[in-house]
């Protein structure tokens, strides 16, 4: 969630609050960014300066404040969700039931049949060694869908990328490097194939324009028009996307 420079009315004199400076090559003027985890980031032009920027943070700290109350709500929803059996696992827009069993061999392993999660597992077992073993499970299925969508959304612009990069990126859903790398955040799985595919087209845009200029919203704008429907779907459940 971000503000530019040359938006907003002067607020009451509050608290400062905490923020820092990130340079972008993309950003064409100044802009104020409230990220999930409630950190606050000015985020100015390649070229600009990298101090100085008080008077402007302040200038929005109501509107910080604010936004840092509704991610915090945001995450004081999110649930664990492999806790036990009875938890249902965010998978391509649906909550998948997880069904826990008994491991025969001492491991701990996972399986996803098409309905369900199964998990067997150890009675040692503890929450951690479950989301570590969904989170192998969702990077490295994420590998394999991100590739398949790039490859078929890409298929009529046929822009030239480099490298897929699968991560868990803290504020970021995708990337696009200058060099050609696709980034992609895993938990992405867990949203609707629809908003997964957005973020695919907008990363893919990015290779031809390398900011967010008109030009480049019309290359999004052309392949998807829903664009604006799925960013205001991350914006709202992106917290909640997690394990």
């Amino acid at each position: 969630m971000g503000i530019n420079e040359s938006s907003g009315d002067d607020t009451a004199r509050q608290r400062l609050p905490e923020y820092t400076v990130r340079r972008s090559a993309r950003a064409r003027k100044v802009r104020l960014r409230v990220d999930m985890d409630g950190s606050v980031t000015v985020v100015v032009p390649h070229r600009a300066r990298i101090t100085g920027y008080d008077e402007f943070v302040q200038r929005h700290a109501d509107w910080v404040t604010k936004q840092q109350e509704r991610f915090a709500k945001l995450r004081s929803q999110a649930r664990p969700v492999c806790a036990d059996g009875k938890s249902a696992i965010p998978y391509r827009g649906k909550a998948v039931p997880l069904a826990i069993q008994p491991s025969a061999d001492g491991r701990i392993s996972l399986r996803y049949d098409g309905d369900a999660f199964i998990l067997h597992q150890p009675e040692s077992a503890t929450e951690e060694h479950r989301r570590s073993i969904f989170r192998t499970w969702f990077r490295q299925v994420a590998r394999a869908v991100f590739e398949e969508r790039v490859l078929t959304l890409n298929a009529t612009t046929r822009y030239s990328w480099q490298r897929i990069r699968i991560g868990e990126q803290k504020t970021k859903w995708g990337s696009c490097s200058s060099r050609g790398t696709l980034s992609f955040n895993w938990r992405l799985l867990m949203a609707p194939p629809a908003v997964l595919d957005y973020v695919v087209i907008h990363e893919l845009a990015h290779l031809k324009e390398p900011n967010h200029s008109p030009a480049f919203w019309t290359l999004v704008e052309d392949q998807c028009p829903d664009h604006k429907a799925y960013r205001k779907w991350l914006n709202k459940n992106g917290m909640l996307l997690a394990l």
